[in-house]
């Protein structure tokens, strides 16, 4: 028996979760460490930070797959279960799993210039309700900066 057809027989995998995880795969759909951790969430089902990360083996950190997995998350293919024991550090640890069916939420990134000009109007906004004080003073110098004067 094959690798793959291993991965995809048990009854913890939905059938909605199998077409959801070939289709964001063959589509790229994730950047390469995102789908790394996607694909060894895939194959345990659920798990901790501390658990991909041994499955993913060498070169990975629980820095970085704790990261992934908070992206994930966002792009709502990845949700929170109860809390257990890892089975790498023994500790009570946040554990994760894939939801059922779905597919990443591309969220489209705001215009340089829209970010601007709220960074602008927040300085604005702190250099008039801060004043003279030091804080005033510094708003109105990135107010300044901003605005290219």
């Amino acid at each position: 028996m094959s690798a793959q057809a291993d991965l995809f027989s048990g009854p913890r995998l939905r059938a909605t979760s199998i077409q959801a995880y070939r289709e964001i795969k063959a589509q790229g759909l994730l950047g390469a460490a995102r789908e790394r951790v996607y694909s060894s969430l895939f194959e345990l089902g659920s798990a901790t930070a501390g658990e991909i990360t041994a499955h993913l083996g060498p070169g990975a950190t629980r820095n970085n797959v704790a990261s992934r997995l908070n992206e994930l998350s966002k792009l709502g293919i990845v949700r929170e279960v109860e809390p257990r024991s890892c089975r790498v550090s023994g500790r009570r640890a946040l554990v994760r799993e894939i939801v059922p069916g779905a597919m990443p939420v591309k969220r489209e990134a705001e215009p340089r210039a829209l970010r601007i000009d709220d960074a602008r109007h927040l300085a604005r906004e702190l250099s008039t309700r801060l004043g003279t004080s030091e804080l005033g003073t510094m708003a109105a110098g990135i107010l300044e900066a901003l605005e290219g004067k």
